[in-house]
């Protein structure tokens, strides 16, 4: 008896201390991470809140942190290697013995200025459950989504403006779309409204596009599709009048066979057809007609660009190329459907290449000038000095100029008709500063702001009136604030509500 009540004793002992010694799985950083600090108890389990150092910071900025006790993580972004600033939350929920995401998980927008949530939900060992929400900026409902293990469950998966209008909504089973789908994308001045079904995670029935504007709504693109195929092979899209402007054929399996584009009266302008390449980029036959219905190019598109011409015309017949050897490696002029001349180009064995001219027209005070810009291709695009010129009483004037790098004007200049410098930015290549003056006829300056590219507003320098004197700008402060615009007159025209440089509202 007394030895079995020994025996017991040591042997739970043995449990205990087996427990005891049991080696606790630590959190791996992932990435180039150096570092970490924290504490560990008598059996080398790390305990309490542990520091993660990532990258360039060594071990002076934790990025990362874990508490072994609580088993709540958090993640942070450095949003500036040289200073002291504050770090940016990322990420924050809990991790299970497996460190496994479990239990509520909350993600935030990268705002540098203060912490608002941009998706929010649930994990169970590492999988999405239940349902997951997506916040805009200023927390109003951007998507909803249902999951159940890591795939969406069967319902309604729905996403919203930030005015709160419905966005887009699509059915789920089984993790793929099945059933009723919209969508609405937004321009300026338009929207494009798409409904259609699904059929087991493909295209299936009637889909229609509506364009929808001031003036009213029109059916933009139609398609019947069965197993995400068109049906009769073809996708038509339709003008305002509901004239046909474009036709998109399909073979047997799906692929594009034929594209035809039409003018507003009906008369082909343009006909694709897919043809046979020597390397793995896809390759289509284009032939182009005038509005007249002459021919006006023919030639083969590589990734977008012409690899060969077969043959180019003006818009009374004539060869319109200045050089041109195989693989489309010359100088040659483009024209436009009117027959004026559009461009000259260079092209070398790399795409555009050297001298590089557009020609156009533009309306000025109620009247029309042809214009041309000339400047230099480069490697990266655009690059170097590019001028856009006028002929105005058989005198040629300078309009605009532009110095490009990699294809990103970085300094423009605008004048008007009387060669006064009416506006002109410069962007600092290093930091993407961008300062933008605009001017007042009499030369004085109206606007100087700061902003950051392309076009974040984040300061006003100066805003004057066309004496000079200051005006009321706004309270815009680092991005975030009013702004008021006036106009040429000084009179305040329309002022806007900024957030993180974009405008988010107006009155």
């Amino acid at each position: 008896m007394n030895f079995k009540i020994k025996s017991a004793i040591v042997l739970c002992g043995l449990l205990i201390s087996a427990v005891a010694m049991a080696q606790v799985k630590e959190y791996q950083q992932e990435g180039n991470y150096q570092n970490s600090k924290g504490k560990r108890d008598a059996n080398g389990n790390p305990v309490g809140e542990w520091q993660y150092y990532g990258g360039a910071f060594s071990n002076t900025r934790p990025t990362e942190y874990f508490n072994y006790d609580t088993r709540e993580f958090r993640d942070y972004f450095i949003q500036d290697i040289t200073t002291n600033k504050p770090l940016i939350l990322q990420e924050k929920g809990k991790l299970n013995s497996d460190l496994k995401k479990t239990g509520t998980w909350i993600t935030y927008h990268n705002t540098r200025k203060r912490e608002a949530i941009h998706t929010k939900g649930n994990y169970i060992n590492g999988v999405k459950d239940g349902q997951w929400q997506e916040l805009y900026l200023d927390g109003s409902l951007q998507s909803v989504e249902v999951f159940e293990n890591g795939a969406r469950r069967g319902g309604t998966w729905k996403e919203y403006f930030e005015d709160g209008k419905l966005k887009s909504s699509m059915q789920f089973e089984d993790n793929r779309p099945n059933g009723d789908f919209s969508e609405t994308k937004r321009f300026p001045g338009y929207s494009f409204k798409t409904y259609g079904k699904y059929k087991l995670g493909s295209k299936h029935g009637d889909w229609i596009i509506y364009c929808t504007h001031s003036k009213g709504e029109f059916i933009y693109e139609k398609a019947v599709y069965d197993a995400g195929r068109a049906v009769g092979g073809e996708l038509k899209r339709f003008n305002e009048d509901g004239s046909i402007l474009n036709i998109v054929s399909h073979n047997s399996k799906g692929e594009i066979s034929e594209s035809k584009e039409f003018y507003d009266d009906g008369t082909t302008k343009k006909i694709s057809i897919p043809t046979a390449s020597t390397d793995h980029n896809p390759a289509t036959e284009n032939t182009v007609y005038f509005k007249n219905g002459s021919l006006k190019e023919k030639y083969i598109e590589k990734k977008g660009y012409y690899y060969n011409i077969i043959t180019m015309k003006d818009i009374e017949g004539g060869n319109t190329r200045l050089r041109y050897t195989a693989g489309c490696i010359g100088t040659f002029k483009l024209y436009d459907e009117d027959g004026q001349l559009k461009s000259i180009e260079t092209l070398g064995s790399n795409g555009r290449r050297g001298p590089y001219s557009t020609f156009g027209s533009v309306e000025i005070d109620g009247t029309a000038y042809r214009y041309k810009e000339v400047g230099q291709i480069g490697s990266d695009g655009r690059e170097g000095s590019f001028d856009v010129i006028i002929e105005k009483n058989g005198i040629q004037q300078t309009l605009q100029t532009d110095v490009y790098f990699r294809n990103v004007s970085i300094n423009q200049k605008k004048y008007n008709l009387e060669g006064e410098l009416i506006s002109e930015f410069n962007i600092n290549k290093s930091t993407g500063e961008k300062i933008e003056t605009d001017y007042y006829p009499t030369g004085k300056v109206k606007t100087k702001l700061q902003k950051k590219y392309p076009n974040d507003l984040l300061n006003v320098l100066e805003c004057k009136d066309p004496n000079g004197e200051d005006l009321d700008f706004g309270t815009i402060k680092n991005g975030t604030g009013s702004f008021k615009l006036y106009n040429i007159e000084g009179k305040l025209e329309t002022t806007y509500i900024l957030s993180e440089g974009k405008v988010t509202g107006e009155k």
